[in-house]
């Protein structure tokens, strides 16, 4: 697998969207990953795993995804992403856990991105992919310290050499958000990231590709949790609606719902 990758990595035309507000002082981001909600494929295993389906459905167009790629950049990153979306379903989101399969799928996507880093890809795409993998490990692994600590070390020299790469914002946001004080939170920097994303994305031109779905929906629900962090729950169900709107049976979005109504 990895001498077909790294002979067919080059054939790639790894073209960016660029996603512009109207405003001269709007920050401008770029999604390097626009390809991905391009593959029908991975849309639809987004779908099922955003939508909490089961776990043979899920697998099923996992397989379907694995059946129809090439052997681009743009393939196997999509190949990677996918591997990491189904390990963290079976992690997190499936109602009968399976960690077993889980790390096999994280072996996989270890390969590939060993063979991208060989290959020379720009880090850009890298470093993202790499934060998302050393992450999932760390869950498939908790005793593991040192992944764990690796994956915020990645995603914040990312941020910092990246800041309006749409992949990396929406992952240091969540990193900023989720994180304790201690360990690096700051809900109100990963406030400001999702409000710029997301005035961005409905400010931009109409000319302007649009964004990934998933993107769209971790700004929503980034900022819905931001507020519910407050409780604030008058500005936070809103958000979380728009979310919801995007994938309807996301069972995180409608525990979150449940939460904030008791409030």
């Amino acid at each position: 697998m990895k001498r077909v990758l790294a002979a067919a990595l080059f054939a790639a035309a790894l073209i960016p969207a660029v996603f512009a507000a109207s405003s001269e002082d709007s920050i401008q981001y770029v999604d390097s990953f626009s390809f991905m909600a391009d593959n029908e494929q991975y849309a639809n295993l987004y779908e099922a795993i955003n939508n909490c389906m089961s776990a043979n459905e899920v697998e099923s167009r996992y397989e379907d995804l694995k059946s129809y790629i090439g052997t681009t950049a743009q393939d196997w990153m999509i190949l990677m992403k996918a591997s990491l979306n189904c390990a963290h379903y079976h992690l997190e989101v499936a109602p009968k856990k399976n960690s077993k399969r889980a790390k096999e799928l994280i072996s996989y996507a270890s390969d590939i991105y060993k063979a991208l880093e060989k290959a020379n890809v720009d880090e850009r795409l890298l470093m993202p992919l790499h934060f998302c993998l050393l992450s999932l490990d760390y869950l498939a692994h908790p005793l593991s310290i040192a992944k764990g600590l690796e994956s915020i070390a990645v995603i914040d020299k990312a941020y910092e050499s990246y800041p309006t790469e749409l992949a990396i914002a929406n992952l240091y946001a969540a990193r900023r958000l989720n994180a304790p004080a201690i360990g690096g939170g700051d809900s109100t920097e990963a406030f400001e990231i999702y409000t710029a994303i997301l005035s961005c994305i409905t400010t931009s031109q109409t000319n302007i590709p649009e964004v990934s779905k998933w993107e769209l929906f971790d700004a929503y629900a980034g900022i819905a949790k931001c507020y519910a962090k407050q409780k604030d729950k008058e500005k936070a169900l809103p958000y979380y609606e728009k979310a919801l709107a995007l994938y309807p049976a996301n069972e995180a979005v409608l525990d979150a719902i449940k939460d904030i109504s008791k409030y």
